[in-house]
């Protein structure tokens, strides 16, 4: 099963041998259940993994192989399912806002407040957004838990 804190692990195992000079950041969406009924529209024509990277080290590694300013995939955010693994990439994700929300956080960009409502959904279990500097945010059930990057 493929955590949003084993992912968060192996991320930042790799960054202790540095982060690469352009990469862009990373958003990354923990599932279960069934990808059709999430509310995503690929940024990509060809988003689907098949077959699904199932693997947290390997899905690490693509990931940040992606995740640079000059590859076409760096953007949106990341799917992997909880059982299968790595199944779509450069999804724009749009949660519904429930009426009730009050964010937590303020003077954060669009990738946060993404993150922290898509964490909300019942089928998602995380969401990580992994900042330029490489401290990440995971965010589960709307709270988030800053990993600060040890250089």
């Amino acid at each position: 099963m493929i955590s949003g804190g084993s992912l968060a692990y192996e991320i930042r195992s790799i960054f202790h041998a540095g982060i690469p000079q352009d990469f862009s950041g990373l958003g990354v969406v923990v599932y279960r259940g069934c990808f059709e009924n999430l509310p995503v529209s690929p940024l990509l024509q060809k988003s689907e993994i098949e077959p699904a990277i199932d693997e947290s080290a390997c899905i690490a590694r693509f990931l940040l192989s992606v995740s640079r300013y000059s590859n076409i995939q760096h953007d949106g955010f990341h799917f992997i399912h909880e059982l299968k693994g790595l199944t779509h990439v450069c999804q724009f994700v749009s949660p519904p806002i429930p009426p009730e929300h009050k964010p937590k956080q303020y003077e954060v960009g669009a990738r946060y407040r993404s993150a922290e409502l898509t964490s909300l959904l019942d089928s998602i279990n995380a969401v990580l957004v992994v900042e330029r500097n490489g401290n990440i945010r995971i965010f589960v059930n709307g709270m988030m838990t800053l990993l600060k990057h040890e250089a």
